[in-house]
């Protein structure tokens, strides 16, 4: 534990961010199989923004900056091991 945990730890880090950012801005599979508005991830939510009528610009924006923000923050305080976990193997030694 004391040897790989050190050396596995920027890889499980820049996974685990990755995986967060991919699932967070998933779009595509929660459309097509919730059927309950309140089920809705934030993604499908900003779609019903877009209505017959028009697209409501102001309150899409809106949430839309606010969906952003925990991706962002995640992202912001993580930063170093994803850099670290995506570089471990491309250097010798």
């Amino acid at each position: 534990m004391k040897i790989v945990v050190p050396i596995i730890a920027p890889a499980i880090g820049a996974i685990s961010i990755i995986s967060f950012l991919w699932s967070w801005n998933e779009f595509m599979f929660p459309y097509l199989t919730l059927n309950s508005p309140d089920l809705y991830p934030v993604t499908v939510g900003l779609y019903q923004f877009v209505g017959d009528s028009g697209i409501e610009w102001g309150p899409m924006a809106a949430s839309g900056l606010i969906a952003m923000l925990p991706g962002l923050l995640f992202f912001i305080f993580a930063q170093r091991y994803i850099v670290a976990g995506l570089t471990a193997g491309a250097i010798k030694g």
